[in-house]
């Protein structure tokens, strides 16, 4: 059986005792054995485990009455999929999509599944991502290329590409994602769905989590429903705790849509003045009439921001972190060669070491600059809307740098620290281009949403990103049921 209902409508079948949980996982991985030949977007299942807790749940359930049941997460019971990346379980592997992680089991369970296990969650396996989730496409060099449902031709974006594709193939009817960059949003549109990047500090994270990627990522999920995501946040959002990052729990217990007309603005310009698709530019083009025929007040802008100066920053958050994992994993004895990773991977290895640490004390005030501007630029709009790509999904064997490019990367240990850092910015572009609206809202911190309102003549999607103020995800999520409750989503499951 596919998923072809949301999380929260199985969540809610499995309550009422029209499924037992052994029966939808069941399901889950009979549906991952039929479907990942063709989509290739999972690495490994946890059928003996899932089973087991399945059944586990299913005689706890026997237990309950009917209104202790009702108080049961909305999730209980649901089989998901974790992302290869992250999301650390104890007792299982979490390659990150490397072969140099293959064998490495995690001695620790991270705060997000955590509370997906208290949940009632299933875990059913993990879902094939970018290597060390560095690209906003799914092509591991060891697993190889996720496909996307919409076309199999063509990639579902990145880095949790594994995760939409196996949600919109109703695989599963929920999958953990997580966004340092797009990595939520970007898949979310590649394959018409729903994705919400929350606040930094809204999700419950470990401490070590709260900082990966110098506090730019963060976990959440990628859903065919805007209720999915509402639950979402209501299970996995963090309690108040005496750090920098504390933010007001959400209290309401029901959502309804937004009942006042939002001023929003908008712009079609490509970030990084490229210029944009036709496809981005109808996507915004039908989302700001929707939001017209809703009585919100929508006016065009300029691009707030420097997206050049931007994504100067974040390759360079990106190659520090990235570089100091990999030379971490060759301190623990490991050996790594040019040919066990993805060009650019290797590229972040041999060019952070040589990142001045002004450089790194630089981004810091860049970023709270940043903030401060965005934070102004909230006081006078509501919601920020734009593209989440500048193009549509890329076909897979259109991913691969040019040889030129692959061939000075091979011989980056030989090259300056200044000629690196310009060869590292020209392999960041070739994967960036396309995504470069994504970063913003992960240095300034803010919530952005992609909510699937196009598809172009040959059915491919492309979403429109809404972002907010810090703190600001229920009208966020509030906006998106209202566009949901008029039929402007297409958010379908699309079978096989």
């Amino acid at each position: 059986m596919l998923f072809k209902h949301d999380a929260t409508h199985y969540g809610v079948a499995i309550k009422d005792g029209s499924y037992s949980v052994k029966l939808v996982t069941e399901y889950a991985f009979e549906n991952i054995h039929r479907l990942n030949p063709q989509l290739n977007a999972v690495n490994y299942i946890y059928q003996d485990q899932a089973l087991a807790r399945a059944k586990r749940l299913d005689k706890h359930l026997a237990t309950l009455s009917s209104a202790e049941r009702r108080k049961l997460s909305p999730f209980f019971g649901v089989p998901i999929l974790l992302k290869d990346l992250g999301q650390l379980w104890k007792g299982s592997v979490s390659s990150q999509s490397s072969k140099l992680f293959l064998g490495k089991k995690s001695t620790t369970t991270d705060d997000f599944i955590r509370i997906a296990s208290e949940a009632g969650m299933i875990f059913v396996g993990r879902s094939n991502t970018s290597e060390f989730g560095l690209k906003t496409v799914s092509d591991s060099l060891y697993f190889g290329s996720v496909r996307n449902p919409h076309n199999l031709a063509y990639n579902p974006g990145g880095s949790s590409g594994g995760a939409a594709a196996s949600t919109k193939s109703g695989m599963v009817p929920l999958a953990a994602a997580s966004d340092a960059g797009g990595s939520i949003r970007v898949p979310a549109s590649d394959c018409g769905l729903i994705g919400l990047k929350p606040s930094h500090g809204r999700i419950a994270a470990s401490p070590q989590v709260l900082r990966r990627i110098n506090g730019l990522s963060g976990n959440f999920f990628i859903a065919r429903s805007v209720r999915d995501i509402f639950n979402g946040i209501q299970v996995f959002q963090a309690m108040p705790n005496p750090s920098r990052n504390t933010l007001p729990i959400i209290q309401e217990d029901e959502l309804k849509a937004i009942d006042r007309p939002l001023k929003i603005a908008y712009t079609t310009d490509h970030p990084r003045g490229q210029g944009n698709s036709s496809d981005a530019i109808q996507a915004i083009e039908m989302t700001v009439q929707a939001l017209r025929n809703l009585g919100h007040e929508v006016e065009a802008i300029a691009l707030p921001v420097d997206y050049n100066e931007l994504m100067d920053y974040y390759y360079m958050i990106l190659t520090v972190e990235i570089g100091k994992n990999i030379l971490r994993i060759k301190e623990s004895g490991q050996q790594i060669q040019a040919e066990d990773i993805d060009p650019l991977a290797w590229l972040c290895y041999q060019t952070g070491p040589h990142i001045p640490a002004f450089a790194y004390s630089d981004f810091v005030l860049y970023q709270d600059e940043l903030i401060a501007q965005m934070d102004r630029f909230y006081e006078q709009y509501d919601v920020l809307l734009t593209p989440t790509t500048s193009a549509v999904a890329q076909r897979n064997d259109a991913l691969a740098y040019s040889q030129s490019l692959v061939d000075r990367i091979n011989r980056a240990s030989s090259l300056p620290p200044q000629t690196l850092w310009e060869l590292a910015h020209e392999a960041f572009d070739h994967v960036y281009q396309r995504t470069s609206y994504c970063p913003l809202m992960n240095i300034t911190g803010q919530p952005a949403i992609s909510l699937p309102l196009y598809e172009n003549a040959d059915g491919l999607p492309l979403g429109s990103q809404f972002a907010a103020k810090r703190g600001q995800e229920l009208l966020l999520i509030q906006l998106a049921k209202q566009l949901e409750r008029h039929g402007y989503l297409k958010a379908n499951c699309i079978e096989l």
